[in-house]
């Protein structure tokens, strides 16, 4: 809900949360995987602007009604689990997974060890949108309504 666009491509490769972005008020990078690149690319023009410029509520109500839409189940926080876990298990470093995600190293071990294999975590990060666009559900234009 911080993050600006500027945020996504400061820095090339990666996503900067700033100090004043992070909940731990320390400056991060965060690695922009192929997958994430791919997703991203589309939005190349938005150069500053609210990632999302509507409100938090409205973004909770439209990622309802996209997990619905897509027949998965909705779980708070449940694609920054998904980055843990699948991280961890690609990487088997709680250190670097901790850094990515801004958590502590132990809290990565206690809560992300043995959720998913290597070869569930390659999957993971292959994820890509088609080259038709169907199974793809854009994000609001910056100009929606708040």
């Amino acid at each position: 809900m911080r993050l600006d666009w500027a945020d996504v491509w400061r820095v090339p490769g990666h996503i900067e949360i700033t100090a004043g972005k992070s909940k731990t008020r320390q400056r991060r990078l965060v690695e922009i995987c192929a997958a994430l690149r791919s997703w991203l690319e589309p939005y190349r023009a938005h150069k500053t602007g609210k990632f999302w410029p509507g409100k938090e509520r409205t973004f909770l109500e439209d990622y309802g009604e996209l997990c619905a839409k897509a027949e998965i189940a909705r779980k708070t926080n449940g694609l920054r689990h998904a980055f843990c876990t699948y991280h961890f298990a690609a990487h088997a470093n709680e250190n670097q997974t901790a850094q990515q995600a801004g958590n502590s190293p132990a809290m990565i071990h206690a809560h992300y060890k043995g959720l998913a294999t290597k070869v569930e975590a390659g999957k993971w990060f292959k994820v890509k949108p088609s080259k038709s666009g169907k199974n793809v559900i854009r994000l609001p234009a910056a100009s929606r309504k708040q």
